[in-house]
């Protein structure tokens, strides 16, 4: 059996589904498209932030704020397949996988929370 320390060593050391996810308004339609290298823990940390008036996204908070939990939902657009390379550097992979998606869906303006980059 493991102790506490070597369960925490070896939990970080577990690769977490990474990917790219969507936060949609169910009221008008808007989207914020972002990415994580734990899809299974960022829901929990929006939804927590969210409900503390603390997200980074001002008009998603007050969106949020407005309408309530309710009006919210959360899904993955897509998972990053790992590879077989020890100590291998995803973010860049992530950033690449999350810009396709902010180009198919548009999540800009009336569309969306997310800003364009210039």
């Amino acid at each position: 059996m493991l102790d506490k320390n070597e369960a925490r060593r070896e939990y970080k050391n577990t690769l977490q589904p990474m990917g790219v996810y969507c936060l949609t308004n169910s009221k008008n339609g808007k989207m914020f498209i972002g990415s994580s290298m734990n899809v299974n823990n960022i829901f929990n940390r929006i939804s927590f932030q969210l409900k503390l008036g603390s997200y980074t996204n001002e008009d998603v908070q007050k969106d949020y704020n407005l309408l309530g939990e309710a009006a919210f939902s959360f899904k993955v657009l897509d998972y990053l397949k790992p590879v077989d390379e020890l100590g291998y550097d995803y973010k860049a992979d992530l950033q690449v996988l999350e810009e396709l998606w902010l180009e198919k869906l548009q999540p800009y303006g009336k569309s969306g929370y997310n800003t364009k980059n210039k």
